[in-house]
């Protein structure tokens, strides 16, 4: 099982939980079905909430995004609980989460990031996609539009309050 970079801490505990074996990846169809075929996943998923799946059919892999299935599924679990969806999920939003947060820059988007990823040196970083900071009580990810000069921001934390400080210390650094 894979996860995108910019899922929540809660996918990899998830997915662990479940016997599966979280990985990240580049965001990207392309990318995430390449890493699926080279590690014979089951299942991947992204933030934007496309995700993907191994239909192995007469011995041979498939792997594709198929909404109409993720709905089946969701169906499928709904009938056999008598939970209401909300309670289902509820376990799953353990996080303060901000979303993606777009900064219109006016410098060089690389050098916003390399700020950024400068100001949180101590941390844990992985360039893989963007800039992941991974740091404890929060993690975010910057990283540039490839069609607009925005550079985006995503930060999640153990609680509301780290993840607004998070989010004004890089919004101040962004918007310099």
């Amino acid at each position: 099982m894979m996860s995108a970079r910019s899922w929540s801490c809660k996918a990899p505990e998830t997915i662990s939980e479940a016997g599966g074996e979280p990985v990240m990846t580049r965001v990207g169809h392309s990318f995430i079905k390449a890493n699926m075929r080279e590690m014979q996943a089951l299942f991947a998923g992204e933030f934007s909430g496309h995700f993907y799946f191994d239909m192995k059919r007469h011995g041979a892999h498939a792997y594709f995004e198929n909404p109409m299935l993720v709905i089946i599924k969701l169906m499928e679990l709904l009938a056999s609980t008598p939970q209401s969806l909300a309670e289902e999920a509820a376990p799953l939003f353990k996080y303060a989460h901000s979303g993606e947060i777009n900064f219109e820059v006016k410098r060089d988007k690389q050098e916003v990031i390399n700020e950024v990823k400068d100001y949180f040196s101590e941390a844990t970083i992985n360039e893989m996609d963007g800039v992941r900071i991974d740091h404890g009580r929060f993690w975010l990810l910057v990283r540039a539009s490839n069609t607009e000069p925005v550079v985006r921001l995503i930060v999640e934390a153990t609680d509301t309050e780290t993840m607004n400080q998070i989010i004004e210390e890089v919004r101040q650094i962004i918007t310099r």
